[in-house]
């Protein structure tokens, strides 16, 4: 009986100290990027997990990141813009079915960002 109950214990005190579970980031997202003029931009994301790994298209564009529990890093370039080519990289938590964050234009400026899963 005491090896049961510690077993029970042990296994209560190993998923408190491991922390938050890993987010699924896996399938279509409908992200909007406000720019620091306050302008939103819509664009459509399919993204694919594995592990810690994510990558998968933002619109026509390939996205590289990865994903730590509820923390996401993710990427692209977009070759064109007024001032050059340019990667924007979004920083942000995963929640459930929600993201949001911060995302940087290249060297040139920040703004945020939002994406929602579509079923």
């Amino acid at each position: 009986m005491k090896r049961v109950l510690l077993a029970a214990v042990m296994s209560v005190m190993c998923g408190v100290l491991s922390g938050s579970a890993q987010e699924d980031v896996t399938g279509s997202w409908a992200m909007e990027i406000t720019n620091p003029l306050g302008l939103t931009n819509k664009v459509a994301l399919v993204l694919e997990q594995d592990g810690e790994t994510v990558t998968g298209m933002a619109g026509d564009t390939p996205l590289e990141g990865s994903v730590d529990g509820g923390d996401i890093v993710m990427a692209y370039d977009v070759p064109e813009t007024q001032v050059g080519p340019m990667t924007l990289t979004f920083e942000g938590t995963v929640d459930g079915s929600s993201m949001e964050g911060a995302v940087t234009f290249g060297h040139f400026a920040s703004g945020t960002w939002t994406a929602a899963k579509e079923e």
